[in-house]
């Protein structure tokens, strides 16, 4: 075989593995599943607002009968931006939903192809294919994540997990290592942030079971003080969204789910006699996926141990430690845990540490894979054979898991004809403003939008001479005297009206909330203006500017790094 055809067959292949998976599953589109109508619609919301001129939407104007949303100050943006490069390099020929369905085929192969480059690293070609084959047809992965749950963002982070992991196992002296590092958990915070809570203890593990293994104790520190460089810098990277996502939420409605009793971790546990709120037996499905991956990788370890040298024992006890670890935090003796640590709590749901799961299932089953082919290459047949439990046990639950949740409850298009018609989203990222006396339903269910704005003062005449601007709102305006007006779109903190003459004079005006959406409220004086309500750049959102531009700062002076030269046994 040429050399770069040698080079592209693995990838070809993935490519292949990943279109039949993706057919598997999308056959008949975009799956409508749990999160199936908040994907369409914020989808196209994000567009619209990039097209209106919008580099990075937060404030989403057209969505809530048009009062507007918060929602891009909380939803990590990476994925809508991996659905904004479908829709330019298919010159916008595709519906939303074929935009979200392409953004998850692109997530799927690079699943794929950043789990073929970790394994690569510590296996041989032929287990690092099919491990990274099977990372993206794992039933977690393909069936619950995307087909039932629709959990689009949650799905990107498999993309990242491999990259992370591999990087850290680097020579961070390295400043492509270092960098790389940092950009891929500044990725991952991007992608999908409960995830991003999740790996890192497992990261950590995985860097202190580094320097365990490391000859000098001394290197092994100075490894440590350069992991945590890059992770920290990955953090400032992020800064733009993470800081804004928390220090905001006390301006929206996050009490409706952290008040929820559904949503309580405890009740999300895995266990046989745990039952999913509302779900029956999808508690009890996961935990057969996890326990079958923990006693297959347990077997695959035990198997391979006459085979493995002092060096490859200690890799893979590591795997299945942290494979157990994860198990275990996934199950309710972990309770005392999540209770001592409440930041765990935020991520609501246990069991999604199944990515976690697969990703540690994987690694360690394909690297005493590639222990056994390397150790006997005239017994392939035989250590094939030795690993049929694993395709027997993958393979069962993949068909187990697909018939079960194609088979279980999945609404129909009449089912959210009402809230695409409403373009409602999530009411926890509506703003919590205590003069919103309607409830969620009045929002919904209503035959049209309310008027673009209203008043009390006989005679007023508004219009909007120009559509609406990336935060901003014009209107002409006409008073016969004073009085308030309101307006169709959320107040939120930020907004400010600017009261400008014919002659150009500019006079700020206080804005405030009113009855009964907890809408945009204005006194205007009597006369002839325009009046401009604008979303300014709130504090939080400087301050996470700043941040991130002082990632980009130490990038930078890694990039002017000299080189270091590392010696060959090192």
């Amino acid at each position: 075989m040429m050399p770069y055809l040698k080079t592209l067959f693995p990838f070809a292949l993935l490519s292949v593995v990943a279109l039949a998976g993706f057919m598997l599953a999308f056959s008949g589109g975009f799956p409508i599943g749990d999160d199936y109508k908040n994907q369409i619609i914020s989808f196209d919301a994000f567009l619209t607002e990039v097209y209106s001129g919008t580099p990075y939407p937060r404030w989403l104007h057209h969505i809530n009968w048009d009062f507007g949303g918060a929602n891009l100050f909380f939803y990590p943006p990476f994925i809508y931006y991996v659905g904004l490069l479908i829709d330019l390099v298919t010159f916008h020929v595709l519906d939303t939903a074929q935009i979200v369905s392409g953004t998850c085929f692109v997530l799927l192969l690079a699943s794929g192809v950043s789990c073929y480059v970790w394994l690569s690293s510590f296996c041989g070609r032929t287990a690092a294919l099919a491990g990274a084959a099977f990372y993206m047809l794992l039933p977690y992965h393909l069936w619950v994540e995307i087909y039932e749950r629709n959990a689009v963002a949650e799905f990107s982070a498999y993309v990242w997990v491999p990259l992370l992991f591999w990087l850290a196992g680097k020579d961070l002296r390295h400043r492509g290592a270092f960098a790389g590092l940092s950009v891929c958990y500044f990725l991952l915070i991007v992608s999908h942030l409960p995830s991003a809570l999740l790996i890192s203890p497992f990261l950590g593990l995985y860097a202190l079971s580094k320097v365990w293994r490391a000859d000098e104790r001394k290197e092994g520190f100075l490894y440590l003080m350069r992991f945590g460089g890059a992770v920290v810098t990955g953090l400032l990277l992020a800064g733009l969204y993470l800081v804004p996502a928390l220090a905001l939420q006390d301006a929206v409605r996050f009490s409706v789910v952290w008040n929820n009793p559904n949503y309580h971790y405890a009740l999300w546990f895995l266990w046989p006699q745990n039952q999913c709120p509302g779900l029956g037996d999808y508690c009890g499905l996961l935990f057969l996926m996890a326990l079958g991956q923990l006693l297959v990788g347990g077997f695959v370890f035990l198997f391979s141990l006459g085979f493995l040298s002092k060096h490859s024992i200690q890799v893979s006890a590591v795997f299945l430690f942290m494979l157990f670890a994860c198990f275990f935090m996934m199950t309710p003796f972990s309770a005392f845990l999540w209770h001592i640590f409440p930041l765990l709590q935020t991520v609501q749901f246990p069991y999604r540490l199944l990515l976690v799961h697969d990703f540690l299932f994987i690694s360690l089953v394909s690297f005493c894979f590639s222990c056994l082919l390397d150790h006997s290459k005239n017994r392939m047949a035989l250590n094939f054979l030795s690993f049929s439990p694993v395709l027997l046990v993958c393979g069962g639950l993949a068909i187990f898991t697909a018939v079960f949740v194609q088979k279980s409850w999945h609404p129909d298009m009449a089912f959210f004809e009402d809230y695409f018609k409403s373009r409602v989203l999530p009411g926890e990222f509506m703003p919590d403003n205590k003069e919103m006396t309607v409830s969620l339903k009045d929002f919904v269910y209503r035959d049209e939008a309310p008027p673009l704005w209203w008043s009390d003062v006989q005679g007023v005449s508004i219009r909007q001479p120009v559509p609406i601007k990336p935060r901003k709102l014009e209107f002409d305006v006409s008073m016969p005297r004073d009085g308030d007006v309101s307006f169709r779109q959320f107040y939120f903190p930020g907004w400010e009206a600017t009261l400008v003459s014919k002659v150009r004079d500019r006079t700020a005006l206080p804005v405030h909330a009113a009855e009964p959406y907890g809408q945009l409220s204005v006194s205007l004086p009597k006369g002839e203006y325009v009046l401009v309500l604008r979303l300014t750049m709130l504090p939080a959102e400087k301050i996470g500017m700043a941040l991130s531009i002082a990632g980009l700062l130490i990038l930078l002076g890694v990039g002017l790094w000299p080189r270091q030269k590392v010696h060959a046994s090192q």
